[in-house]
């Protein structure tokens, strides 16, 4: 039987592969709203709304097999399934089911979904996109479809095929792939670069102008209706000084900034008419260790004691202030299983810093007296330099000699993904919904183990708990983790946000991306919002 997206259950939450996902909006398409808006007040005329806000990076333009192209935070186009508020919900898929051999997905999608410029999506067009995406952008997120096991049934249903067996976490990929018109973008001389008129989201694209500024407005065309959206209008300014951003604010020239530098939050703070705000992140900082070349940090006592002689708490202190939070396990206060282990983790923390024990283990080790290493990291990352400095000052105190290794973010990714040319790096670690998320992104021997490391009994807990979504399996995953010590998490990370009173109900989606125009507002603290 398939299943009808009705109701969000958490894929990790529910422990089971039976998925369920909340209905969005209206369907009835192009309903405009010509009455009093819902979230001003009741006595005030409609009027058109205009939140402008900031992005440090141009989009580089709306093809979407070229660039994310803003879909993710401005709603411009759909993708397979969107990450709400508290998991996934509709998208262009509407309702699916998933084959009895976990090969493929049944799909089945609204029949009134069409482009800002007018043209009709079919089940072909998710089937084209998809595989269009195979050598784009995001190709990453489409490798785990077969597009030669993939076929139409009717203009509104399809099959995907998988290369794999399905498993919850394949479910992060279908929100990162969009799915526009085949017609629309191969009889586009620019293939939408500009215009975005391929788009099927809330909002459109109403002028893009490279470097400065991109306009949106609700889309009149978006299936889910036109009044879905509370913002009529957004603007982004593209400011890629962060100071620049500031002054901005400041000025009253934007009203939102988004990630703004980390030692100007105290000031923000302090300025009238400005609200700061944190959410929990999905990400975090760690370190990993070579467990490939011929090195130290092949013996486990090393890896231990390196643990044991960070500082936590000063490292997070020093560098992020009271906005970050150090780690106290892989298991961030941003996934499920943090209800059940934040005072287990808080309390028995095994790496809470012990310089006597981390010194016990390197001369148990015989390195008392300490080796070489590098420290690689990518400078694009919040804090890296200053964090490997502090790191570098603590392992001295057990001898261990750093020599700093920055590189620029594709240099350092292509370093890591490897096992030769570094011996330690600095990186951030992506959560999704559950520690078994990055477990298998950065510790999966039949994916990508940062390192290269190998626990048996580990792979044989997670082939099994990725699709079962066990909590004991997990846990104990946990433990083997903390004790094989060849990766270590330092700092939960946060997102930070400043803008003006009067927007309420300030939130962020999935991957602490903001939709603004989803924000309320009241009328009498921000008439700034109406035209």
């Amino acid at each position: 039987m398939k299943k009808q997206i009705t109701r969000f259950v958490s894929a990790i939450a529910a422990l089971s592969l039976v998925f369920g996902l909340a209905a969005c909006g209206s369907s009835e398409s192009g309903a405009e709203t010509d009455s009093a808006s819902e979230t001003g007040t009741a006595s005030e005329s409609y009027r058109e709304t205009t939140i402008v806000t900031s992005a440090a990076n141009d989009p580089g333009g709306f093809d979407i097999f070229a660039s994310q192209a803003m879909n993710v935070e401005y709603g411009i186009y759909e993708a397979l399934l969107t990450k709400g508020y508290d998991g996934y919900e509709p998208g262009i898929i509407s309702e699916y089911e998933i084959a009895e051999d976990g090969m493929s997905v049944e799909f089945w999608i609204d029949e009134d979904i069409y482009t800002v410029d007018g043209y009709h999506i079919t089940a072909s067009d998710v089937l084209w996109s998809v595989g269009m995406h195979q050598s784009g952008y995001n190709a990453s997120f489409a490798e785990i479809f077969d597009m030669e096991t993939s076929y139409v049934i009717s203009d509104y249903n399809g099959v995907l095929g998988f290369v794999q067996e399905f498993y919850p976490f394949m479910l992060n990929d279908f929100w990162h792939l969009n799915v526009t018109s085949q017609e629309g973008y191969e009889s586009a001389e620019d293939h939408y670069y500009y215009t975005a008129a391929g788009s099927t989201g809330p909002y459109k694209v109403v002028s893009y102008k490279e470097g400065t500024e991109v306009v949106l407005a609700k889309n009149e065309n978006y299936r889910g209706g036109y009044g879905t959206q509370n913002v009529d209008n957004i603007i982004v300014k593209i400011v890629a000084e962060a100071s620049q951003r500031l002054l901005m604010l400041e000025n009253g020239e934007i009203d939102v900034i988004v990630a703004p530098n980390t030692e100007d939050m105290s000031y923000i703070s302090t300025l009238e008419g400005i609200t700061t705000a944190n959410e929990l992140s999905s990400m975090h900082y760690f370190m990993a260790f070579n467990a490939v070349q011929d090195s130290p940090l092949l013996d486990q006592n090393v890896r231990q004691a390196i643990c044991y002689a960070i500082d936590n708490t000063l490292l997070c202190e020093s560098v992020f202030g009271d906005l970050r939070n150090p780690a106290v396990s892989p298991i961030d206060p941003s996934v499920q299983e943090w209800s059940e282990q934040v005072e287990i983790d808080a309390e028995t923390n095994i790496y809470s810093y012990n310089l006597e024990k981390a010194q016990e283990l390197m001369k148990e080790a015989g390195y008392e007296s300490g080796f070489a290493a590098e420290l690689a990291y990518s400078t694009a990352e919040t804090g890296m330099d200053l964090i490997a400095q502090i790191i570098q000052g603590m392992l001295a105190q057990i001898n261990i000699t750093l020599t700093l290794q920055p590189y620029d973010r594709t240099s350092f990714t292509t370093l890591r993904s490897g096992t030769t040319g570094w011996d330690i790096c600095l990186d951030k670690c992506k959560l999704q919904d559950s520690v078994l998320f990055p477990f298998n992104d950065k510790s999966n021997q039949r994916t990508l183990s940062v390192g290269g490391w190998y626990g048996e009994e580990f792979q044989t807990l997670l082939d099994r708990a990725l699709y079962t979504l066990d909590m004991d399996d997990t846990l104990r995953m946990v433990e083997i983790y903390n004790d094989l010590a060849y990766q270590y998490h330092l700092i939960y990370n946060t997102a930070q946000f400043a803008y003006r009173d009067g927007i309420q109900d300030f939130a962020t989606r999935g991957d602490n991306q903001l939709c603004p125009g989803d924000w309320t507002y009241d009328y009498d603290a921000c008439d700034w919002l109406y035209d």
